[in-house]
């Protein structure tokens, strides 16, 4: 199996303001140091804090809604609107939630902004009009 090198970085995981600098190399040629990594659909910082993961999933949640608001306005169904919003939105909520579970205030309420949201606009189209 052939490596391509161009590809290939390193990420440090650490929690310490200065961490050991060290540098890695493969067949003569220096890595890249990253400081954030995407692995199977998660983003891992150097300090395993997730912001970024909570970012992420927070702006593709949040188009999905916007998709979903434009789309659905006249859904009146109750069941399809949960399927609609189990499928699209709360399934980047739970992929690898055993990883990256958000533990900060600000990045749950993130999240949380993002349900709230769905559930004023299901609550307008199955009650209104």
């Amino acid at each position: 199996m052939h490596l391509n090198l161009k590809k290939c970085f390193y990420i440090t995981f650490s929690l310490k303001r200065q961490p050991i600098q060290l540098n890695y190399s493969l067949g003569n040629i220096n890595l890249l140091k990253v400081s954030t990594v995407h692995d199977l659909g998660v983003k891992f910082d150097s300090k395993l804090s997730f912001k970024d993961h909570v970012l992420y999933i927070r702006n593709k949640a949040s188009k999905k809604l916007g998709f979903l608001k434009q789309t659905c306005q006249n859904f009146r169904d109750e069941s399809a609107l949960k399927t609609l919003y189990y499928s699209l939105i709360r399934s980047h909520f739970d992929y690898a939630l055993l990883i990256w579970h958000p533990y900060l205030v600000t990045q749950i309420q993130d999240l949380n902004k993002i349900q709230n949201n769905f559930y004023q606009i299901f609550m307008l189209s199955m009650f209104c009009l």
